[in-house]
This record gives C-alpha cells, sequence and structure tokens, in this order.
C-alpha cells in the first residue's frame, strides 16, 4: 500500500499536542501563547463542511496521512533552488519550517533593515505583536502555526529606507522519505514612508504528500508603498493552509497578489485591514486548478478609516475536475466614509467537469460611498478562437493564446518587473502542460 493511501493512526502526529522538547529554550511568554493556542484549537478541531466558511471544503482527509514535522536541516542544494533565483535578490530560505543560512543571500540588505530568523527575533523580544494572537475558528492554519511555532522569517524596514532589490522568501517542503508537515511563519514590519517589493514562494521537493499552515503578518507603516506576491507551486500531494493579515496605516500604498499553481489543496485566507486615512490597497488572485485539485480562496478588506480605496480582482482557470471557490467581502465599517472599493471575480471552465463556487459579497455601515462587486463564470469564446484561427494559428496555440490572455489582466497588476516576470513564467509553465482542446 502506498504512503498515500495508507490509513493513519485516528490522531496523527500533527493533530496531538506538541511534544514538550519542542518548547526547549524558547521564552516562557512564547511557551504560555503556544500552550494557549492548542488549547483553543483543540476546542473546535478542524473545522468541518457544517462550519459555513468552510462548507465547500473537507479536511477531514487529511486525517488519514501520518503528517509528522521533518526537521529543517535535511539536504536541500542550491541548485535545486537555482531554477527560481531572481536577478539580484536577496533571498532568505525555509526548508521545513526552518531558517537556513547557509541557503540564503542577504549579502545587499540595506544598512539598517533588518532580515532574520523568526527564532532570533522572538529571542530578543522583536515581536510583541505575537502577544495580540486571537485564535479564528475558520482559520486553522492560525492556531496549528501558533501552537507548533519554530521558526520563519522575519523582516523589518525602517523609516524612508528604500529596498531596490527584489526580496524572496523561500519556503521549502520536503518529503522524500516520509509525509511531512511545517509551520513556517512570515512577520513583516515596513516603517514609515518606506519601500519593498518581495516575493513568498512556496516550493515542494518532495514525491510524499506534505501539509503546510503558513502564517504571514504585513504591517505597513504610514506613507509606505509595499507590493506583495505569494506563489504557490507545491506539487502533487501537496496541502496548504494559509493565513495572511495585512494591516494598513495612513497613506500607505499595498499590492497583494496571490498565484496558486500545483498542489492537491489550498486554502488562502486573506484578509486587509485599511486603517489610516488615505490607505489604498489592491488584491489580485489567479488560481490555475486541474485533474482533482482544489484552490479555496476566501478574502476580506475592512475599510476603518475615511477616504480609503481599494481593487480586488480574483480570476479562475479551471480544467478537468478541478475545484475553485472564491468568497470575497469587503467591509465599510462607520468611520469609512467616502471609501472607493471595487471587486471582481471571473472564472474561465475548461472542462465540462470542472466546478467552481463564487460568492462576492459587500457589508456596508457607512453612507457616502462607492462600493461595487460581481463576478461570472464562462468558457472559452467561440468568436475570438475563429478569429484567432482564420489568422493560420493551430487549435492548440489559439486556446493558449486565449487562456494567458484571460490571466494577463492579474498579471499585468504586478508593478515590480522582475515579480511580474515569475509569475508570468509560472503561469505559463502550468499553460504549456495544458492538455490540447
Amino acid at each position: 500500500m502506498s504512503a498515500s493511501t495508507t490509513v493513519a493512526a485516528a490522531q496523527p502526529a500533527w493533530l496531538l499536542p506538541p511534544p514538550e522538547a519542542s518548547f526547549a529554550g524558547q521564552p516562557d511568554n512564547l511557551t504560555a501563547l503556544r500552550r494557549s493556542a492548542w488549547e483553543q484549537f483543540t476546542e473546535t478541531g478542524l473545522p468541518n463542511t457544517r462550519r459555513e466558511a468552510w462548507r465547500h471544503t473537507n479536511l477531514d482527509p487529511l486525517k488519514q496521512f501520518a503528517f509528522r514535522p521533518q526537521a529543517g536541516d535535511v539536504p536541500v542544494s542550491a541548485e535545486a533552488l537555482a531554477p527560481y533565483r531572481l536577478d539580484g535578490e536577496i533571498g532568505a530560505v525555509c526548508v521545513n519550517g526552518t531558517f537556513r543560512p547557509d541557503l540564503s543571500n542577504l549579502a545587499n540588505l540595506p544598512e539598517g533593515a533588518v532580515l532574520e530568523s523568526l527564532a532570533a527575533a522572538i529571542g530578543r523580544g522583536a515581536l510583541e505583536q505575537l502577544q495580540a494572537f486571537e485564535f479564528d475558528q475558520d482559520q486553522p492554519a492560525e492556531g496549528l502555526s501558533m501552537a507548533w511555532l519554530q521558526d520563519g522569517i522575519y523582516l523589518q524596514v525602517p523609516q524612508g529606507v528604500v529596498i531596490e532589490q527584489p526580496l524572496h522568501f523561500y519556503f521549502v517542503s520536503t518529503g522524500n522519505d516520509d509525509s511531512t508537515v511545517s509551520f513556517p511563519r512570515v512577520h513583516i514590519q515596513s516603517g514609515d514612508n518606506c519601500q519593498l517589493a518581495l516575493v513568498e514562494h512556496h516550493i515542494g521537493l518532495g514525491s510524499q504528500p506534505r501539509l503546510t499552515c503558513s502564517v504571514t503578518r504585513i504591517e505597513v507603516g504610514p506613507g509606505a508603498v509595499v507590493e506583495y506576491l505569494r506563489l504557490l507551486e507545491e506539487g502533487a500531494g501537496a496541502h496548504h493552509l494559509a493565513s495572511i493579515t495585512a494591516r494598513q496605516q495612513a497613506g500607505s500604498q499595498l499590492q497583494m497578489t496571490g498565484l496558486s499553481t500545483g498542489g492537491d489543496l489550498q486554502r488562502n485566507d486573506v484578509t486587509a485591514a485599511l486603517e489610516g486615512e488615505g490607505a489604498s490597497h489592491r488584491m489580485a488572485g489567479l488560481y490555475l486548478v486541474r485533474g482533482r485539485e482544489q484552490v479555496d480562496n476566501h478574502t476580506r478588506i475592512d475599510h476603518m478609516a475615511p477616504h480609503t480605496s481599494s481593487v480586488e480582482t480574483y480570476k479562475g482557470i479551471l480544467d478537468g475536475q478541478g475545484r475553485g471557490i472564491f468568497t470575497g467581502r469587503i467591509v465599510v465599517h462607520p468611520a469609512g466614509q467616502q471609501t472607493d472599493a471595487r471587486q471582481t471575480n471571473r472564472n474561465l471552465m475548461l472542462s465540462d467537469q470542472a466546478l467552481v463556487h463564487t460568492d462576492p459579497q459587500l457589508e456596508i455601515f457607512a453612507d457616502d460611498v462607492k462600493c461595487s462587486h460581481g463576478s461570472t463564470v464562462g468558457q472559452v469564446d467561440d468568436e475570438a478562437m475563429f478569429y484567432i484561427r482564420s489568422r493560420g494559428i493551430g487549435m492548440a496555440e489559439a486556446h493558449r493564446l486565449l487562456v494567458h490572455g484571460f490571466s494577463a489582466e492579474v498579471l499585468e497588476q504586478i508593478s515590480h518587473p522582475l515579480l511580474r516576470a515569475v509569475a508570468t513564467e509560472q503561469v505559463n509553465r502550468w499553460l504549456e502542460e495544458l492538455p490540447a482542446p
């Protein structure tokens, strides 16, 4: 019987209390926080389909896998990461959730900026915001990640610093000999009026089933300009539960783009809180699904201050028996007067067996706003296909061009040229493997 079909014990290791050895060497306040997170998680456990936020995604099959935390010092060569490197990047690497300085390249980090192991940052007391942890029953990655917290990546950019080179955070999950689980975290603090662009890149190198429970926190200071790209290409056998939360202060600008390709199951909970007057936010996502893969995107944008704006664009391309879910909520709070918010979800179905659930939502508690939302589901346009083929282009190439054109709106929103290039390359790799229509 293969590892992917072996039925594990009723409670696999990752759903049991973290071993006492995992608390060794950690500060007492972190130990208390981790124990509290575990207690809160066990009160509800993994969410089931009776919970509204999870009615289209069933996590029960995950319980059959004996996912085990694996050490971060497993051999990973620099050559394995070479195909993903960006020119001139500042790179930080985690393997199975553990920071790896031997694989990282921090030489070009500007003076005053800090990029280091999350464990090191916690050890010197730099992460007071961990104390603000609140368990969300609908985001199991939050509770599990905090309960098992060991390491991750910490970035602090001081006031006025501009980082020209792209920051590239690699999270590598392995599973060559065993089914593994990792709990990586990213904490980003950008000071007033700083500028930076970064990629959070999740890569799978193993062949066994894998689970990643990832948490990302982004604090955007007043007047700061931040671009954040999240790439998921972990491959067959990968399961990913993610929580990404951003907080923006006055006059800040944040572009968040998520690209999902590859992996059996992905759940992305993305939240942005516009807390300061004049903050602007652009949220975009592209999910490419085939076979029996499933991608579930839940987003929320909170307009909590006046004169804030947001544009949200999510697109899905689904083939085979793939499943896509989009639930997007925009909330305009009473203080969010003169908010300008737009939300769009569009889906392109390449197979009669593919399925998508789309649910855009608006909640408005202010009376001077401009808000809109909408969703569409459709197939490749026959007239457009005829037009391209009449130019002497073959069926397969014409189909690929139309599908690529559908994804272009999301890719074009990525401002940094290197970030846009790496995202486009990932989309092209997926398109090249599409079966002929």
